[in-house]
């Protein structure tokens, strides 16, 4: 991560107009500030300190379905023709 970066928290200081909710925000400096402040309630994103029961953290590895429909995503667009026709000559 790049530090000094901003960590939210709701609520707070700053109004979010069209969902009249309010927010805050404030700098951290280093990887121990950050972890400290995430322990405290403060959260990586606006949206997350405004909605924190809506936004589920997922950090578990992809599933073979996601991972067979990004496939054929890639499969059919021409980017990845072109990669895949590069990578293996």
């Amino acid at each position: 991560m790049i530090f000094p970066m901003h960590v939210f928290k709701s609520p707070g200081e700053y109004i979010e107009h069209k969902n009249v909710k309010s927010w805050g925000l404030k700098s951290v400096y280093d990887e121990a500030e950050l972890d400290q402040a995430l322990a405290n309630g403060w959260f990586l994103t606006k949206a997350e300190a405004l909605n924190p029961n809506k936004i589920p953290a997922d950090n578990a590895p992809p599933t073979r379905q996601e991972l067979e429909e990004k496939q054929t995503r890639l499969k059919s667009s021409s980017m990845a023709e072109h990669l895949i026709r590069g990578c293996c000559k």
